[in-house]
């Protein structure tokens, strides 16, 4: 977190993924009008070995995660949200999109 301070970001809400109610609770206090979900689990070298070992708490993130976070979207009122919702996730979810309001994508976003 001192790091993402040192680079200018303010920290308003910060929350376990896998606790429902905690994500729902960060995202509501944040008041966001986008939430950016780009859950991911990557090791940090990429050998078959190193990507094998990571893949059950990267499915795990994307998966429950995800679901997580987008309920917490929708229970906010969060107008849209941008991030690695996966097709199976949404139909896991039943997802319903609002038209012209609510858009998931598989859109990656990259700050430096």
């Amino acid at each position: 977190m001192a790091k993402l301070r040192r680079r200018g970001f303010q920290i308003i809400a910060i929350a376990d993924v896998f606790d429902t109610e905690a994500v729902k609770a960060a995202v509501i206090h944040a008041q966001s009008e986008v939430v950016i979900e780009q859950l991911t689990a990557l090791p940090n070298t990429y050998t078959g070995e190193s990507m094998s070992a990571a893949a059950p708490l990267n499915q795990r993130l994307r998966q429950e995660g995800g679901a997580n976070v987008l309920a917490a979207a929708q229970a906010a009122g969060v107008q849209r949200l941008r991030g690695v919702l996966n097709a199976k996730a949404k139909r896991e979810l039943n997802f319903q999109p609002r038209p012209l309001q609510w858009m998931v994508d598989t859109t990656v976003a990259c700050a430096s």
